[in-house]
């Protein structure tokens, strides 16, 4: 999981006098959230296309309880 607090709240300035290492831990960081947000998105179409050939008489609940899980389990 990536800790995106401790960036709330910097301004332009603090951004500006962040050191080099620091950068590369942003770099970083971005690239796994980048990674989480594609792995999310895949996963979410997935989905979206179960649903899409689905047979109609199949209960919404069962999507929604699916679909809640299955976002649990993504974000944990």
């Amino acid at each position: 999981m990536i800790d995106t607090d401790k960036y709330e709240g910097l301004t332009i300035d603090d951004w500006y006098k962040m050191n080099h290492h620091d950068w590369k831990d942003v770099v970083n960081e971005y690239n796994d959230l980048l990674a989480e947000v594609k792995k999310l998105r895949k996963g979410m179409k997935m989905m979206l296309d179960d649903m899409r050939f689905s047979k109609p008489e199949e209960d919404i609940e069962y999507w929604l309880d699916t679909w809640k899980h299955w976002l649990k389990e993504m974000i944990e």
